[in-house]
């Protein structure tokens, strides 16, 4: 078990960590959200012992860490190279990571877990970047590491080998015993290993919990933007007896099912796949929106579209759509946060804050 106590470190501008509390546990996964790539970097290299903390303790099954010692723990770093290519094979490679020897069985179970199987006589310098990928997991799991670290490792895969390997990736470090930290590029990864999200702005815990509840309940306005992939769409309000005035002076009814402040500023927020283009049930909101045009994010297709000032994305309907025209769009109350004037959430069951 790791305990970050009152942890702080800056890579460069960044604040990495800022008077930091986090346990990371063997038993649940943890993914950090909310840092840069060299942030990403220097974090993890904090946890690991590779660099001290500018302040605070770090403690490896319940003794402090000192310098150049770590209580034995063993790490394993993955990064977006995966594992290094050489002449050796993929077997052979398996078997030089492994703390205890690995019979024939043994070895075509832990390919197959990594969506190796087949593949044991070949070398690894003629896998591919998903394959090399796989083969660190794999190394990581047969050396049975005390921590697993992984940077980041998904960006450079194409997005099918991508989505292919996240939705792989909960089974394959499932009952691993190590822990397990990812520092994650995007929100869909957090999703994809579940466990625990802890997010991060200017280095200050701002939620951690369960992934699935950190996602449903952010507790402020930086946890949604955080959580949200590929973006998040927003609408600025100020309220007065029900009514919510935008900012070029139009007003529209509040929607009556949301719980909103009863005076002052609002921001109020879904993510694109709440948007749709036929209303879901009899508590959806419409909007009349007028179309800005189509983009592609994440390597997804999406419709611009124009409500007063705000600018929101919507699942791409499949049919052309002119730039200008009127349409209606639908978002299920369930779904719409609402976030008072200081960005907290309002009315939420937010998860716990750091």
């Amino acid at each position: 078990m790791l305990e970050l106590r009152s942890v702080s470190r800056s890579a460069g501008r960044e604040a990495v960590f800022h008077q930091a509390n986090l346990i990371f546990s063997p038993d649940t996964p943890t993914v950090l959200l909310g840092l840069s790539p060299e942030g990403r970097k220097a974090a993890l290299r904090v946890i690991a012992g590779a660099e001290r903390p500018d302040a605070g303790t770090i403690l490896v099954d319940g003794r402090e860490r000192r310098r150049g010692r770590d209580g034995g723990a063993r790490y394993t770093w993955i990064n977006r190279a995966g594992s290094a290519p050489s002449g050796r094979s993929v077997g052979k490679t398996l078997r030089a990571t492994a703390a205890g020897k690995l019979d024939e069985d043994d070895l075509a179970r832990l390919a197959g877990r990594v969506g190796l199987a087949g593949r044991l006589d070949a070398r690894t310098r003629d896998l591919d970047l998903n394959q090399r990928l796989r083969l660190a997991i794999g190394c990581a799991l047969a050396g049975q590491r005390s921590a697993i670290l992984l940077e980041a490792p998904f960006q450079d895969l194409s997005l099918p080998v991508r989505a292919g390997l996240l939705g792989e990736l909960a089974g394959m470090l499932a009952g691993a015993q190590a822990v397990i930290i990812l520092a994650a590029a995007t929100p869909d990864e957090a999703l994809a290993l579940g466990g625990q999200t802890v997010i991060l702005v200017r280095g200050r815990v701002v939620q951690a919990g369960p992934t699935a509840e950190v996602f449903a309940h952010p507790c402020d306005l930086r946890a949604a933007l955080a959580t949200a992939y590929p973006v998040l769409n927003t609408l600025g309000v100020t309220l007065a007896d029900g009514v919510c005035r935008l900012a070029d002076g139009s007003t529209f009814h509040a929607p009556s099912g949301l719980k909103l402040p009863a005076t002052g500023f609002c921001t109020l927020a879904f993510r694109p796949d709440d948007l749709g283009f036929e209303r879901q049930n009899d508590h959806a909101v419409r909007f009349a929106v007028r179309t800005d045009g189509e983009e592609m994010v994440a390597g997804r297709r999406f419709l611009r579209a124009k409500f007063a000032d705000a600018i929101w994305f919507a699942p791409h309907p499949g049919v052309a759509a002119a730039p200008g025209m009127v349409l209606s769009v639908f978002v299920d109350l369930d779904h719409v946060m609402a976030f008072d004037q200081a960005g907290l959430a309002v009315g939420g069951k937010p998860s716990r804050r750091g």
